[in-house]
């Protein structure tokens, strides 16, 4: 069984901002985000693009992901 990554909307790590184009799940009260893996990678679609990261890296350009309240 793979280790999951969860976390919430504060933490401004990829899995958590807009530009990050990993898989990653919200739950339904839009707070919590989690990954099956957190050792998974994915392409930053903002300033550091077209570089990929894990899910816990971290920028000074974070956004709030959409899907967030």
């Amino acid at each position: 069984m793979a280790t999951k990554l969860v976390t919430n909307y504060q933490v401004k790590h990829c899995v958590t901002c807009d530009f990050w184009s990993g898989s990653r799940n919200v739950d339904n009260a839009g707070v919590v985000v989690s990954v099956s893996d957190p050792s998974i990678k994915g392409k930053c679609l903002g300033k550091w693009r077209p570089n990929s990261f894990t899910p816990n890296h971290t920028c000074p350009d974070f956004k709030k992901w959409g899907a967030l309240k």
